[in-house]
């Protein structure tokens, strides 16, 4: 849980930090701040199994 957490973390800062000032592209900066989120949801949804 700690590692996701850091490693969203330091994902965000990674598209959002350039983001802001202008050196890529919003649509891209958004996107990778969408990335980790997606990605917890998707594993989250392995915990739900159907009996």
């Amino acid at each position: 849980m700690k590692m996701k957490i850091a490693f969203t973390a330091l994902h965000n800062l990674a598209g959002v930090s350039p983001g802001s000032f202008g050196t890529i592209p919003p649509i891209l900066a958004d996107s990778a701040q969408a990335t980790p989120e997606i990605s917890i949801l998707a594993n989250s949804s392995r915990l739900i199994r159907p009996e």
